[in-house]
């Protein structure tokens, strides 16, 4: 009778170790999902991340070529002007040229 009660706790440790066995692989596994897990997020925020600063990037330049078009325009509007006030003072000499020239024409 000793013998069979050393018999089934030995049965016992055994199914106790083997349990504690498949707990601690099942554990493993566990940790190794969560690591996993953890490397996804983390490579997932990163790309997240590069394409955030990309996008930045991309907003900055867009807006400092909209800044230099508005100044360019801006350039071409004020060059416009002189053109227009150029264009007025050539008309006025050549009326005063041509005032001249009958006034110089009606003395000889």
């Amino acid at each position: 009778s000793a013998t069979a009660e050393l018999n089934a706790i030995r049965a016992k440790v055994s199914g106790a170790a083997a349990d504690g066995a498949r707990f601690c692989a099942e554990r493993d596994a566990v940790v190794r999902a969560l690591a996993e897990a953890e490397a996804a997020s983390s490579a997932a925020l990163e790309a997240e991340r590069r394409e955030r600063v990309r996008r930045e990037a991309t907003l900055r330049e867009e807006m400092s070529k909209a800044a230099e078009a508005s100044t360019l325009r801006a350039e071409l509007a004020e060059l416009k002007l002189k053109l227009a006030s150029a264009e007025a003072k050539g008309a006025q000499a050549a009326e005063d040229g041509a005032a001249a020239r009958e006034r110089q024409a009606e003395e000889t």
